[in-house]
C-alpha cells in the first residue's frame, strides 16, 4: 500500500496513473501534480479527506476518478472546477452535500462533459439545481446523481 512518493522524476511523458486503493497522503497528491503530461489519473479507495489546491496546476488532466474516497468539503469541488482540460469527474460514493454555486458561475468546469456524483449525501435541489441545468442544457454532457438523499429530481431541473 502505497502512502506517499518520492519526488517524482522521470515521468515526464506519463499519461495515465491509476494509484487506486492505496492510502496516498496530502505530500503525495501534490507530487502527482508535477507530472507534466498527465491526462487520466485513478485515485479510488484512497482515503482522501481533501485534495490539494496545487491540482488547479494539473493543465492536462482530462479524467479524474475520485470515487470511494472521504471527499466531502466545498473547497475540493471548488479546486477541481480549475482544472481547464478535466471533462470526465467520479466523485461518486463520497459525502458531498452540494456543488458550490461559485462554481456555476461560468468559469468552472470549462470542459466537463462527463460527472458522476451519484451515492453522496446531497438532499435538496438547491444543492444542485444550478449545475445540473448546466448539464441538461447540453447535449455533450452526461451527469449522474442516483442515490442521494434526495429520491427524486423535481421538475423545476428538468425544464421541458
Amino acid at each position: 500500500m502505497i502512502r506517499d512518493v518520492a519526488p517524482l522524476q522521470g515521468f515526464a511523458q506519463l499519461e495515465t496513473l491509476d494509484l487506486s486503493y492505496n492510502q496516498l497522503s496530502e505530500s503525495a497528491l501534490v507530487a502527482l501534480t508535477m507530472i507534466p503530461k498527465l491526462r487520466r489519473l485513478d485515485l479510488t479507495c484512497n482515503g482522501l479527506l481533501s485534495i490539494p489546491q496545487a491540482f488547479e496546476e494539473m493543465k492536462l488532466l482530462e479524467s479524474l476518478n475520485l470515487e470511494h474516497n472521504n471527499l466531502e468539503k466545498s473547497d475540493t469541488i471548488i479546486t477541481l472546477a480549475s482544472c481547464p482540460r478535466l471533462k470526465e469527474l467520479n466523485v461518486s460514493s463520497n459525502f458531498f452535500a452540494e456543488i458550490p454555486e461559485e462554481v456555476g458561475g461560468g468559469t468552472g468546469f470549462p470542459r466537463l462533459e462527463w460527472f458522476n456524483l451519484s451515492n453522496n449525501e446531497i438532499a435538496y435541489e438547491e444543492a444542485v439545481g444550478f449545475f445540473v441545468r448546466l448539464f441538461v442544457s447540453s447535449t455533450r454532457r452526461t451527469h449522474n446523481l442516483h442515490l442521494n438523499l434526495c429520491s427524486f429530481y423535481p421538475c423545476s431541473i428538468f425544464p421541458r
